[in-house]
């Protein structure tokens, strides 16, 4: 078993839990908002992220975002593409990839009008 095949596998185990125990949310990805069918997805939805940003010397200054975790096995989520969220109906647009690894994918998001 490749190290790719090994850690899909193993975040598809701890999403599964993570969604027993209602941290993870089962969701929709459409790849673009006009897609007319979403594809079947689990996410980690992190709400209100906190960050403080002091470049070029100024001072800190703090910005809340959203961020969502994807399973690449999946999905392949790409920039403009819109998750729904199943439970709660929420929608969101990607908009900025922050971290990857070769099972998972994490973005910046942005509220999706309905």
């Amino acid at each position: 078993m490749s190290q790719r095949d090994f850690m899909r596998a193993f975040d598809a185990a701890a999403s599964r839990a993570f969604q027993a125990a209602g941290i993870a949310d089962g969701a929709l990805y459409y790849a673009t908002p006009e897609t007319p069918v979403g594809q079947p997805c689990t996410v980690l939805v992190d709400r209100d992220v906190r960050d403080f940003d002091d470049a070029e010397q100024m001072l800190p200054v703090p910005a809340s975002y959203t961020l969502i975790s994807f399973e690449l096995r999946e999905v392949s989520p790409a920039k403009g593409g819109v998750v729904e969220l199943l439970a709660s109906g929420e929608r969101y647009r990607l908009q900025k990839p922050i971290r990857a690894d070769e099972s998972r994918s994490r973005w910046v998001v942005i509220h999706a009008k309905q």
